[in-house]
């Protein structure tokens, strides 16, 4: 069974998402994404697995995943290399989160925390390159 320690791997990763927010009519709509993702991170720091289970650890995977990839998507034409990394990390991390909610176990729990510190790696790059812009 996941152990509620094993989340916190999710919710260290929430906390290293400190990152300056974007905003403002001028600017590309990909500074809202960038604004959506980092959002879905920090919300994945609220997920108490002890309390709400695997399975909402999963459905916050799952809403990072789906900002991220918008993220990708809005980002690929201007900042291809590092759009291309996140599209790759936010790809392994779905399989993890599914493996981790049919079979939750300290091993599972270890992937997805490594995949999840992967995407937020990426985003970071990402996020660091558009900070002059957003």
């Amino acid at each position: 069974m996941l152990q509620a320690g094993r989340g916190a791997g999710a919710a260290a990763l929430a906390a290293a998402a400190v990152l300056a927010g974007c905003g403002g009519a001028d600017q590309p709509a990909y500074c809202q994404d960038r604004d959506d993702v980092e959002q879905a991170i920090s919300d994945l720091g609220d997920v108490d697995v002890s309390a709400d289970g695997v399975r909402a650890l999963t459905d916050q995977l799952e809403q990072v995943r789906a900002e991220a990839n918008a993220l990708v998507r809005s980002t690929q034409d201007e900042f291809g290399d590092q759009a291309a990394a996140l599209r790759s990390a936010v790809g392994a991390l779905g399989p993890a989160a599914q493996e981790a909610a049919a079979d939750p176990s300290a091993q599972t729990a270890d992937v997805v925390a490594e995949r999840a510190r992967a995407v937020q790696d990426a985003f970071t790059t990402l996020s660091d390159d558009l900070a002059s812009i957003c």
